[in-house]
């Protein structure tokens, strides 16, 4: 499941929160530049655990808006 993007500019940061197989959350922020007519994304993986989908979400809602910091924008 994904939840609302964080735009910065031409960049997109998706919060993509998915189930563990023994119990919990995880979350991959995805990072979507629209640079022209150019689209091109990376996906980066958390890999820490979660007890619950709200905790997943806002875990990467949080990692997103570090990144768009980083960036300046």
């Amino acid at each position: 499941m994904t939840s609302d993007p964080i735009k910065a500019g031409d960049l997109e940061f998706q919060i993509a929160v998915t189930p563990l197989r023994g119990g919990g959350f995880t979350y991959s922020v995805i990072e979507i530049s629209r640079a022209g007519t150019d689209v091109s994304e990376k996906r980066h993986d958390s890999g820490l655990h979660f007890e619950t989908e709200d905790q997943a979400r806002d875990g990467g809602a949080a990692d997103a808006r570090r990144r768009v910091a980083k960036l300046g924008r």
